[in-house]
């Protein structure tokens, strides 16, 4: 069970482009399947400069500290970005290939019973989302989950309850944000986003959950100023409504309104959570295990959640292999609450990459019973003429 050989796929042409896939084989012929999101190339060329080099030849049961070593590594030279990135994927993969050689489920790996299936939302957008391309204005606007969240928000609404999600996100205030910089937001363009929100209540009440986005577009004044217009609409969240980069900025922001506060899927390990978790900076913590340091870095981040009193959400809008990783942590972590879906990528992104069917009832998700992560690549995928695969052996 040595391993053999680590190798990154990235295929520039198929669905989400910018996504990483990362593949650990090991000397029983045993695969781990991990990924990441954002600058492809760069992560590969980490990937194996870097962290392949200290993987091939291990034992995938018996050496547990690679996480830390390439972490402390990488800190010596200021770890973020493509460093962690590249260690998340690898760190999926490594899980992945764990369960496969025991198994067992990742969740039962972590000590989950798998008992509970976790709330979903739907994140109001199309299948090109996150992939550079342009969202909402093709023959198909009509039917794309961004377009007619911004303007057809109440029929969305409904139709999202008859298929059972009980909550949802959009950005009805983004489209403002670009005009100055995020700098002010004028009173039309305050009144239009409220407007939004308020077709949802009026089509659905209080049956539908609405989270609101902000992708980190505003400065702290006009964070203020939508927040509290919009108090009365009962918003379970407003995330990401300035960058979540400065603690102390988001504390003001979750003091300064009656609307809960999240933030944010950008941070990474553990030692930037803790800042904004001390700093009382949020009601919701969202993290994404493929950014904030893989399985191994989440639990962490998950158990300092807990003892913060925090509900946490596990983030994707961005690959198959995350979205499984984060069900497996909600299976076994009582801190997490909600586990973020695009109902396109779902029907539509997904299944083109790996052959396992995404399965929401009654609002809810369960991570597969399989070995592992419970997934591997499609021979769709791997067959593609514009597939780019790298190996370290």
């Amino acid at each position: 069970m040595t391993i053999e050989r680590v190798e990154t796929l990235h295929d520039p042409n198929a669905g989400a482009a910018t996504l990483t896939f990362v593949q650990i084989h090991d000397s029983s012929g045993a695969v781990g399947l991990g990924e990441t999101y954002y600058t492809p190339k760069t992560v590969a060329a980490y990937v194996h400069e870097v962290i392949a080099p200290a993987l091939i030849g291990t034992d995938a049961l018996q050496d547990g500290t690679l996480w830390d070593r390439e972490y402390v590594a990488s800190a010596r030279r200021g770890a973020g970005g493509t460093d962690m990135r590249a260690l998340s994927a690898v760190d999926l993969a490594m899980w992945d290939l764990k369960g496969k050689l025991l198994g067992a489920p990742v969740y039962q790996l972590l000590g989950g019973a798998g008992e509970m299936p976790t709330r979903v939302y739907n994140t109001c957008a199309g299948s090109t989302y996150a992939t550079g391309s342009v969202v909402g204005r093709g023959p198909h606007a009509d039917k794309d989950d961004l377009w007619r969240a911004l303007n057809d928000p109440g029929d969305l609404a409904a139709e999202l309850l008859e298929q059972g999600f009980t909550g949802m996100k959009l950005w009805p205030f983004d489209q403002f944000a670009d005009a100055d910089a995020g700098r002010s937001i004028a009173g039309r363009d305050l009144a239009a986003g409220r407007g939004i929100l308020e077709s949802i209540r009026t089509a659905v009440g209080d049956r539908m959950d609405i989270m609101l986005e902000g992708h980190g577009k505003w400065q702290l004044a006009p964070a203020i100023q939508i927040l509290r217009a919009i108090e009365d609409l009962d918003v379970r969240w407003a995330e990401d409504m300035v960058l979540a980069n400065d603690p102390s900025v988001l504390s003001r922001l979750h003091a300064a309104s009656r609307v809960p506060v999240a933030a944010s899927e950008y941070l990474m390990g553990r030692w930037e959570f803790r800042r904004m978790f001390e700093a009382d900076g949020i009601g919701y913590v969202h993290l994404d295990p493929s950014w904030c340091g893989g399985i191994s870095e989440a639990r962490n981040i998950l158990a300092l959640a807990s003892s913060y009193g925090i509900v946490a959400s596990m983030h994707d809008c961005t690959g198959p292999i995350n979205l499984l990783a984060g069900l497996h942590l909600a299976a076994s972590h009582s801190i997490v609450g909600y586990q973020e879906v695009l109902r396109a990528f779902l029907d539509d992104v997904y299944p083109r990459m790996v052959e396992l069917p995404f399965e929401v009832t009654d609002g809810r998700m369960s991570p597969p019973e399989r070995p592992g992560l419970g997934a591997s690549l499609t021979s769709e995928f791997l067959a593609s003429p514009t597939l780019i695969r790298e190996s370290t052996r």
